[in-house]
């Protein structure tokens, strides 16, 4: 969400605080990757932005336009968010020779990569 978040304010001693803040409350959703070269060795990012919340077929044609650029295929590394689920059952049918899903732990947000990025 793009609004303010104020959890606390101080003014001087009997005198009100007044706090001035943008009323928006437009939203973006980002969806990313982090992949990694086998052979150089190098990073790359790749991510998308709307402006309404990612559902499964927002992450399938995300992964399907990555499929496009890694002609050769990819390991898929995700985390267990009910979108992804659903998604990974659509894609390992329609993609099935490549791409190969492996799945985070539950509730481990410092192993995944991207969290970092955002």
């Amino acid at each position: 969400m793009l609004q303010p978040l104020v959890r606390r304010s101080w003014a001087p001693t009997g005198q009100t605080p007044l706090l001035y803040q943008w009323e928006s409350h437009d939203k973006l959703s980002a969806i990313g990757t982090i992949s990694v070269s086998p052979i150089r060795h190098r990073l790359g990012l790749y991510f998308d932005i709307q402006d309404t919340n990612i559902c499964t077929d927002d992450f399938e044609a995300f992964v399907a336009a990555l499929l496009e650029h890694f002609r050769r295929g990819i390991i898929l590394v995700i985390d267990r968010w009910p979108v992804h689920h659903w998604a990974a059952r659509r894609l390992q049918r329609r993609f099935c020779r490549r791409i190969q899903i492996e799945w985070l732990p539950a509730y481990a947000p410092e192993l995944n990569a991207v969290e970092g990025v955002w």
